[in-house]
């Protein structure tokens, strides 16, 4: 008796749940929208070149310093602008303070020492990045090999690639990646044989690297979105997600 009592309380809730809410018994309850995402990551060649440097440079008090480290980098523009005018620069003071200044250390250990990065843009040339790179040496300078703040698979190196002009690109992928979300949902609404589908919502994004590439406690901000240490390889990412409804058998 007690199983036959648990059995028809079973049915019972089974067929509760496929009555109308409404009361209408002719009105077919409507399929759910549903939501699909995706991600598209596509390689393409650079059309831009980085070389990352720094300047470091210590005396006796900081006024001195500061004197030795202005005249290396005018030094070196100077050379920049005599061999390679088109090679554009940003410079910036990364730090002012101690040389291998450690807070445990005696204050007596202390040196004064002033640390620039320097940021130059060119075409993306190996080759002339290679000549940039040994004028920089040859001034003083050194190379900046950085990798991103954050973890990452990029390889270090001073010499990045990147794509500036990417406006035709990302509308591209942006196209393919739609598509791809119409595809899967027409591809459920055949097999369910709901019909037609109907775009509800839909984003769009570019997934964009981190461009703040450190070294040695140093930092550096690249100007591109996307960048690699490899000329013909930028990765260039763009997810989307949409939700549709179907519209009829």
């Amino acid at each position: 008796m007690k199983n036959f009592m648990m059995l028809f309380i079973a049915v019972f809730l089974s067929a509760a749940t496929l009555l109308p809410l409404n009361g209408n018994e002719g009105k077919k309850k409507s399929f759910p929208a549903c939501s699909f995402s995706t991600k598209l990551e596509m390689n393409f060649p650079a059309d831009t070149a980085f070389l990352l440097l720094y300047l470091e440079e210590s005396s006796y008090n900081m006024q001195e310093t500061k004197a030795r480290i202005d005249a290396k980098e005018k030094q070196f523009l100077e050379a920049l602008k005599k061999e390679y005018p088109s090679v554009k620069y940003t410079s910036s003071t990364e730090s002012i303070g101690g040389k291998n200044n450690d807070p445990y250390r005696d204050d007596t250990a202390f040196q004064p020492c002033i640390r620039k990065t320097f940021l130059l843009s060119f075409s993306p040339d190996e080759t002339l990045a290679i000549k940039l790179s040994d004028l920089a040496i040859k001034n003083n300078l050194r190379l900046f090999c950085g990798v991103p703040a954050y973890f990452s698979n990029h390889s270090a190196s001073a010499v990045i690639y990147g794509i500036k002009d990417d406006a035709k690109i990302i509308s591209g992928m942006k196209k393919k990646v739609l598509q791809t979300l119409f595809h899967e949902a027409e591809e459920l609404a055949e097999n369910l044989k709901k019909g037609k589908v109907q775009l509800d919502n839909c984003a769009l994004d570019i997934e964009m690297q981190n461009a703040l590439l450190t070294f040695k406690n140093m930092k550096i901000k690249l100007p591109v979105l996307h960048f690699s240490a490899q000329k013909d390889s930028v990765p260039v990412t763009v997810k989307g997600s949409a939700q549709f409804s179907f519209t009829g058998k």
